[in-house]
């Protein structure tokens, strides 16, 4: 009997885990808590009373773009409520909320991809705890005030080596070799940008 050969995309797509992301948007909650009993929009989450569990493994990811979030504290909690691979939680969208901390972050070791545009983060030490996430390869901050201080993205891609995607945009080689000098002789200065009145 002749065995049957794959193509690399059919190989792909049987091999590499799938990305689901479970979708809490647009709910009207401060605190991720408020989100453990409601039932996702996607109807993807794990179901609040057991369920069957999948058989192949997912990659997860949640989504809580336009909530009222103010920090991610509780996160834990809810991804093991409503994932059903919490500890495959690789994308994390918390876009347009109202954060001002990302206490809780550190629930997701695994973490690829976060969004957090649209904010109120106005400190590069808010954002101390994505130094511990070693697979953060995308990063999207957008909108916040931090990123109006001078140098931001030289700071960011200096002390998140293993960033590939700032802000939308991929992270250059000329940016790396900047960076590495500018580390070498200690100089990144962060100030606020400076407001020119107009006459």
């Amino acid at each position: 009997m002749k065995s049957k050969m794959l193509t690399t995309q059919q190989y792909i797509a049987q091999t590499t885990p799938v990305l689901q992301i479970v979708n809490f948007d647009n709910f009207n909650v401060s605190e991720i808590s408020e989100l453990l009993p409601e039932d996702s929009n996607c109807k993807k989450r794990k179901p609040v009373s057991g369920g069957k569990r999948p058989v192949k493994e997912l990659n997860q990811g949640l989504s809580f773009v336009q909530c009222n979030l103010i920090n991610l504290k509780g996160l834990d909690q809810l991804m093991s409520a409503a994932l059903w691979f919490p500890e495959n939680l690789i994308y994390l969208n918390a876009s347009n909320c109202k954060l001002t901390s990302i206490d809780g972050i550190l629930s997701c070791p695994r973490l690829k991809t976060l969004l957090i545009q649209g904010n109120k983060l106005q400190n590069v030490r808010d954002l101390e705890p994505l130094k511990q996430l070693s697979e953060l390869s995308s990063l999207s901050l957008t909108g916040n005030p931090v990123v109006l201080l001078s140098n931001y993205r030289i700071f960011m891609i200096v002390n998140h080596k293993n960033l590939k995607k700032l802000d939308g945009n991929p992270v250059t080689e000329a940016e790396i070799c900047l960076c590495a000098n500018v580390e070498d002789i200690g100089a990144i200065v962060l100030r606020p940008p400076v407001l020119v009145r107009e006459i």
